[in-house]
């Protein structure tokens, strides 16, 4: 359907909403829908709250209740304003790093899921992000957990990786 434009400047005005009131009867409209219905019926009885509250005068009890164990959901003890705060501090960050590191991580997820991942130490030292302490200590770490265990009689525990010790006896 298209309106018709009128150029003319004697266009009526369109006429004010009608107001209704208790003294105007008021039109009843009605929506009839036709073929099957979608609805369970056998559930009626369960739904209707004649039948509720008949049920609840007879034993005291209300029986339409879940009876399942609520399933909650990971909420993180951080409130809404806490949760911008690390948002814009991690996007700040990011905005400050240079170009090439940019590039590396993409965007702010990124470059925090590369700072929570452990395997990552020694690429993020060799970048500069932790303190010279913090890379001598990751360091010295790494040596010590390279190094073999001693026995428990104080010798160091045998490499089995090197070549057996010369045979003495000959």
């Amino acid at each position: 359907m298209t309106a018709k434009k009128s150029n003319s400047s004697s266009a009526k005005p369109k006429p004010a909403a009608k107001l209704v009131s208790s003294m105007v009867p008021r039109r009843r409209v009605q929506t009839e829908f036709t073929g099957e219905s979608l609805t369970e019926q056998a559930h009626a009885s369960e739904c209707n709250i004649n039948a509720i509250m008949s049920r609840f005068m007879k034993s005291g009890q209300i029986t339409h209740l879940n009876h399942r164990q609520p399933h909650y959901g990971y909420a993180p003890a951080n409130d809404f304003r806490e949760s911008i705060e690390i948002v814009k501090t991690a996007e700040e960050g990011f905005d400050a790093l240079p170009a090439d590191f940019k590039e590396k991580f993409g965007d702010p997820a990124g470059m925090l899921e590369f700072f929570e991942n452990p395997d990552n130490l020694s690429e993020m030292a060799d970048m500069g992000f932790l303190t010279p302490e913090a890379t001598q200590a990751m360091r010295d770490s790494q040596k010590a957990a390279q190094r073999p265990a001693a026995q428990p009689d104080g010798n160091p525990a045998p490499n089995s990786d090197a070549s057996p010790p010369p045979d003495a006896g000959n």
